[in-house]
């Protein structure tokens, strides 16, 4: 068993680094339900599989440039030689400003195309 330090963890988007502080990739498969008068339980087909991104950090305003609705290629790693590649398009910028700390960047970002739904 080995277990990893948030610490080693990192950003890129193509194989440029990024400064954030907190990544999150949701995974997903929509499993439509195929019960019918002769089932005795449920029953569910593979659906279409999906990611949603999720990243949180201080913004770096000379080094982390993003457009809503734009597509990047999301690297996300663990460590690094363990990672995500994820190439989703941004949904949603959240930039906020706090007097008592630095300000920050959040990005949202669905999946589109194709990609490995697993952790391994």
């Amino acid at each position: 068993m080995s277990f990893l330090s948030g610490t080693e963890g990192s950003v890129l988007i193509g194989a440029t680094p990024y400064k954030f502080a907190k990544w999150r990739a949701t995974m997903q498969n929509g499993l439509p339900r195929v019960n019918n008068f002769s089932s005795a339980y449920q029953q569910l087909v593979l659906g279409l599989t999906k990611a949603q991104i999720s990243l949180e950090g201080p913004y770096d305003s000379a080094a982390m440039p993003f457009t809503v609705g734009s597509s990047y290629s999301f690297v996300l790693k663990w460590t690094a030689s363990l990672s995500l590649t994820i190439t989703a398009r941004v949904a949603e910028l959240t930039p906020d400003n706090n007097v008592e700390d630095a300000p920050r960047l959040s990005v949202t970002a669905d999946s589109d195309g194709s990609f490995a739904a697993s952790v391994t």
